[in-house]
């Protein structure tokens, strides 16, 4: 296991470099064979990856729950649902991230 230290970046934030991000046991960092950052948001209750890691993401997740989109919000997606989060809890499964 490599291990990193938390980083801080100059008007974004923290941010945490990992090798892989995991959706419901299933890799979803795709080609990206090198460190990655993800930006860790304190002001609220997201988390920024690479954007082909976002597209995997959200592909694995809507092949479970099909109200799954996304919705551009300051030029960034975002993963919504219309659903009721106690209505698709146990339908999704677990996001990991591997140091």
């Amino acid at each position: 296991m490599r291990y990193y230290e938390n980083i801080a970046t100059e008007g974004t934030g923290w941010g945490i470099l990992m090798d892989s991000v995991t959706y419901n046991g299933k890799n979803v960092t795709g080609d990206l064979n090198h460190s990655k950052i993800a930006f860790i948001d304190s002001g609220n209750t997201s988390i920024q990856v690479p954007e082909s890691v976002f597209e995997n993401l959200k592909n694995e997740m809507k092949m479970k729950e099909s109200s799954i989109g996304e919705h551009k919000v300051d030029d960034k997606g975002i993963l919504v649902s219309h659903q009721p989060c106690d209505r698709i809890y146990d339908t999704l499964g677990d996001i990991s991230f591997n140091l």
